[in-house]
Protein backbone atom coordinates (compact mmCIF):
# COMPACT_ATOMS: atom_id res chain seq x y z
CA UNK A 1 0.00 0.00 0.00
CA UNK A 2 1.25 3.38 -0.78
CA UNK A 3 -0.37 6.90 0.99
CA UNK A 4 -3.35 6.82 -1.66
CA UNK A 5 -5.12 10.28 -0.44
CA UNK A 6 -3.82 12.87 1.60
CA UNK A 7 -6.23 14.34 4.35
CA UNK A 8 -7.24 17.56 2.18
CA UNK A 9 -8.51 15.23 -0.28
CA UNK A 10 -9.85 12.77 1.78
CA UNK A 11 -12.20 15.36 3.67
CA UNK A 12 -12.78 17.78 0.36
CA UNK A 13 -10.79 20.66 2.85
CA UNK A 14 -9.10 22.98 1.23
CA UNK A 15 -5.23 22.42 0.91
CA UNK A 16 -3.46 24.49 3.86
CA UNK A 17 0.31 24.59 4.04
CA UNK A 18 0.53 21.26 6.30
CA UNK A 19 -1.71 19.59 4.03
CA UNK A 20 0.29 20.60 1.07
CA UNK A 21 3.68 19.83 2.63
CA UNK A 22 1.72 16.15 3.19
CA UNK A 23 1.03 16.23 -0.84
CA UNK A 24 4.64 16.64 -1.95
CA UNK A 25 5.81 14.39 0.75
CA UNK A 26 3.25 11.78 -0.46
CA UNK A 27 3.76 11.93 -3.56
CA UNK A 28 7.59 11.89 -3.84
CA UNK A 29 7.22 8.38 -1.63
CA UNK A 30 4.86 6.85 -3.60
CA UNK A 31 6.72 7.55 -6.90
CA UNK A 32 9.84 6.20 -5.07
CA UNK A 33 11.50 9.42 -5.53
CA UNK A 34 12.00 9.58 -1.58
CA UNK A 35 11.90 7.02 0.85
CA UNK A 36 14.72 8.53 2.51
CA UNK A 37 13.70 8.90 6.57
CA UNK A 38 13.33 12.97 6.21
CA UNK A 39 10.57 12.78 3.58
CA UNK A 40 8.78 10.14 5.93
CA UNK A 41 8.66 12.35 8.48
CA UNK A 42 7.80 15.43 7.07
CA UNK A 43 5.02 13.32 5.82
CA UNK A 44 4.18 12.44 9.81
CA UNK A 45 4.32 15.77 10.51
CA UNK A 46 1.79 17.08 7.93
CA UNK A 47 -0.37 14.36 9.70
CA UNK A 48 0.00 14.92 13.54
CA UNK A 49 -0.67 18.99 12.44
CA UNK A 50 -3.76 17.55 10.81
CA UNK A 51 -4.73 16.07 14.36
CA UNK A 52 -3.86 19.28 16.22
CA UNK A 53 -0.13 18.59 17.44
CA UNK A 54 1.88 22.12 18.21
CA UNK A 55 4.51 21.96 14.89
CA UNK A 56 7.20 23.82 17.13
CA UNK A 57 7.50 20.50 19.45
CA UNK A 58 7.57 18.00 15.92
CA UNK A 59 10.69 16.92 15.67
CA UNK A 60 12.47 13.58 15.06
CA UNK A 61 13.87 13.16 18.13
CA UNK A 62 11.06 14.91 20.02
CA UNK A 63 9.34 11.96 22.82
CA UNK A 64 6.44 10.92 22.16
CA UNK A 65 4.83 11.52 24.80
CA UNK A 66 6.62 15.27 25.19
CA UNK A 67 5.02 15.89 21.41
CA UNK A 68 1.22 15.40 23.06
CA UNK A 69 1.00 11.87 21.57
CA UNK A 70 -1.17 10.59 24.39
CA UNK A 71 -3.09 7.63 24.16
CA UNK A 72 -6.19 9.06 22.66
CA UNK A 73 -3.59 10.95 19.76
CA UNK A 74 -1.92 7.83 19.43
CA UNK A 75 -5.43 6.43 18.76
CA UNK A 76 -6.46 8.75 16.10
CA UNK A 77 -2.74 9.15 14.65
CA UNK A 78 -3.38 4.94 13.58
CA UNK A 79 -7.02 5.98 12.09
CA UNK A 80 -6.17 8.51 10.38
CA UNK A 81 -2.84 7.26 8.75
CA UNK A 82 -4.94 4.04 7.68
CA UNK A 83 -8.31 5.61 6.65
CA UNK A 84 -6.42 8.99 4.44
CA UNK A 85 -2.75 7.15 3.70
CA UNK A 86 -2.94 3.00 3.43
CA UNK A 87 -0.56 2.55 6.11
CA UNK A 88 -1.02 -0.14 8.63
CA UNK A 89 0.64 0.35 11.44
CA UNK A 90 -0.93 -0.50 15.45
CA UNK A 91 -1.37 1.55 17.84
CA UNK A 92 0.89 -0.96 19.90
CA UNK A 93 3.84 -0.63 17.46
CA UNK A 94 2.92 3.14 18.07
CA UNK A 95 3.08 3.02 21.84
CA UNK A 96 6.34 1.36 21.67
CA UNK A 97 8.05 3.89 19.60
CA UNK A 98 9.82 6.24 22.00
CA UNK A 99 10.45 9.15 19.62
CA UNK A 100 8.33 10.46 16.46
CA UNK A 101 11.61 9.36 14.50
CA UNK A 102 10.85 6.15 15.73
CA UNK A 103 7.26 6.25 14.82
CA UNK A 104 8.12 7.46 11.38
CA UNK A 105 10.50 4.13 10.71
CA UNK A 106 7.57 2.40 11.28
CA UNK A 107 5.66 4.61 8.74
CA UNK A 108 8.52 4.15 6.50
CA UNK A 109 8.51 0.01 6.86
CA UNK A 110 5.02 0.04 6.17
CA UNK A 111 5.45 1.88 3.15
CA UNK A 112 8.59 -0.06 1.67
CA UNK A 113 6.65 -3.66 2.79
CA UNK A 114 3.34 -2.73 0.66
CA UNK A 115 5.07 -2.10 -1.98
Amino acid sequence: MSFQATPAEATGAPETPETAAVTAATEAVAAGKATSDEAVFDELKGVLLSIGLDEEQLTPGMMREEAGLDSLAVAELVLVLRREHGVAITEEEVHDAATLGEIAELVGRSLVASR
